[in-house]
């Protein structure tokens, strides 16, 4: 589990206690990584239709898609990801 699902805590008991209540919603993440991977799987087809290069507007839809596929993997190999503690003050991605 990333430590920024605690780091709005303080107390040492509130902090044990929002990781039992996130680790017991593991179910709800593991669906949730699921539909990510489903909306992963839609976002790379819609890549290698050729329809898609007809659009003059191809390089912002491009970066669109860049974007989103960017925050699909953070909520996939970050969010919902349990089974260890990590520590991502220094991790690149956006935080916001």
């Amino acid at each position: 589990m990333i430590t920024k699902w605690t780091q709005h805590l303080k107390d040492p008991k509130e902090v044990e206690e929002f990781k039992r209540a996130v680790r017991s919603a593991k179910p709800v993440l593991e669906c949730l990584k699921l539909m990510v991977e489903d909306q992963v799987k839609q976002l790379d087809s819609s890549e290698l239709d050729a329809k898609s290069f007809d659009n003059p507007n191809w390089a912002y839809k491009q970066a669109y898609k860049n974007g989103y596929r960017s925050i699909l993997n953070f909520t996939k190999n970050v969010l919902t990801d349990l089974d260890q503690d990590k520590d991502t003050r220094n991790d690149p991605r956006p935080t916001g």
